[in-house]
């Protein structure tokens, strides 16, 4: 086929325009100085979390964990100034220490402590204990009111340490299980709040708004006030926040209920490691 000039031209053209694309490869590279942090001491050696979240930095004496989220050090673990090595062990979360001049090493289990608000929310127990138990639960979960029961006794075993708490968190096939929050929470604004919190659970299995509007005739609220203030965004607010807060740590999917101690998750969903770890926070408290 012979070509014509029209075509030897558009091959021109694009040949030059292939020649003219940038190289993929950068012919230089910029950069931002994010953070300089003085830790009054020689770094021996450095190792990051999976989600490139926490950087834990060894010197002597001391593990200090950078927050890249907070942009800050959030803690800092003693250690023996002879170790002067360190290995993040991802598969059980932990630290390995180890000195090249000594014998003995050391393995430092870290414990995520998650954060969401408890604030404005009512609980039982005590206002300033040292200990909080947050439970994400919902009203329509048969685990959820079994679990219930046994919170509350942890309670008489710790009158002044512990602080119990309830955000929801229903799954998407709760249908009544926001209304019965919000219930719960419009309850709270007349005094009875515990009250109908039982009585809840107690009607976990038939959750409906007749139920709803029958439990709080049965405690003698105002009901105008209670419906009105079903109604109050600041009440909504709470309970959407709540759910927020279970999303953003990751907690869709997960089997109901899910508790927290200050924050943190007990490595076996028992009550025995619940209380296991109520105690090592309270041990904490007395140092």
């Amino acid at each position: 086929m012979k070509k014509t000039p029209i075509m030897l031209g558009i091959a021109l053209v694009v040949i030059v325009s292939l020649l003219s694309v940038p190289s993929a490869i950068p012919a230089d590279v910029g950069w931002t100085i994010r953070e300089q942090l003085d830790l009054k001491a020689p770094a021996l050696d450095i190792s990051a979390s999976p989600d490139g979240k926490l950087l834990y930095i060894l010197s002597p004496g001391k593990v200090a964990v950078y927050s890249f989220v907070d942009d800050k050090i959030v803690n800092r673990i003693s250690i023996d100034k002879a170790f002067d090595r360190m290995v993040y062990l991802p598969e059980n979360n932990s630290l390995f220490v180890t000195s090249r001049s000594g014998t003995t090493f050391q393995i430092i289990q870290l414990e995520r402590i998650y954060a969401f608000s408890t604030s404005g929310l009512p609980y039982n127990g005590s206002e300033r204990a040292p200990v909080i138990i947050a439970v994400f639960s919902s009203y329509q979960s048969p685990y959820c009111a079994a679990v219930d029961p046994m919170l509350q006794q942890m309670l008489y075993k710790y009158p002044n340490q512990l602080k119990l708490v309830f955000k929801n968190f229903p799954p998407s096939n709760h249908q009544f299980a926001i209304k019965a929050a919000t219930a719960a929470l419009a309850a709270h604004a007349q005094g009875k709040f515990q009250e109908f919190h039982y009585k809840l659970f107690d009607n976990h299995r038939d959750l409906n708004d007749a139920k709803i509007q029958e439990i709080a005739e049965e405690l003698e609220l105002d009901m105008e006030r209670f419906n009105g203030d079903m109604e109050d965004p600041s009440i909504q607010k709470l309970v959407a926040r709540d759910i927020e807060d279970g999303r953003q740590i990751g907690l869709e999917g997960l089997s109901l209920p899910i508790i927290f101690v200050n924050g943190k998750l007990p490595l076996v969903g028992s009550l025995e490691s619940i209380q296991d770890l109520i105690e090592a926070e309270l041990k904490k408290e007395k140092r």
